[in-house]
């Protein structure tokens, strides 16, 4: 796996240098739409494909599609539970997120959500799913169990307040 160079400092030559590090490289393509987000986890790989209003299931030991998903209008971000069995997708175009099971490889539910949902994270325990809403200046929070709204968090507005990026807290 590629990571940035770090800095090292070599004491037998009393200086700083930049250990090599090899570069990323292509070693397979899939061919999936145009709006990508990706979440790897369980062996799949989920991608959005905006422009369908779709996810591309993607099984990484072959590096094929092995389904394809009907989702909410223009899906953005996704993000998977840490067990792997969902998948939840925001759809900007509908105000929704989507809940994929893995197994059934389908959507199972549809949260209401505030306006224009794009980024997603799952809480490190899978309880909670946290939406970026980008045009109400709002984070959603979904009950994972009971795929419905515990609350709306008011944030900051546009601009700088555009919600657009998330960070969910790792299990305690």
């Amino acid at each position: 796996m590629w990571r940035p160079p770090c800095w090292r400092l070599d004491e037998s030559r009393d200086q700083e240098s930049i250990p090599e590090v090899p570069r990323p490289r292509v070693v397979h393509e899939v061919g999936v739409g145009a709006g990508v987000a990706v979440a790897e986890t369980r062996g799949y790989t989920y991608v959005t494909n905006s422009a369908a209003n779709t996810v591309s299931m993607i099984d990484t030991a072959t590096d094929s599609v092995v389904a394809t998903i009907p989702v909410g209008v223009s899906p953005e971000e996704l993000a998977v539970s840490p067990g792997g069995t969902r998948a939840y997708v925001a759809n900007g175009g509908d105000n929704t997120v989507s809940v994929i099971d893995r197994v059934a490889r389908r959507v199972i539910a549809t949260v209401p959500v505030g306006s224009a949902p794009f980024a997603v994270a799952v809480s490190g325990n899978g309880t909670r799913a946290y939406v970026t809403n980008a045009a109400s200046n709002t984070v959603s929070v979904i009950n994972t169990s009971a795929n419905s709204i515990v609350t709306t968090i008011p944030v900051g507005g546009f601009p700088p307040g555009w919600p657009s990026a998330l960070a969910a807290p790792a299990p305690t």
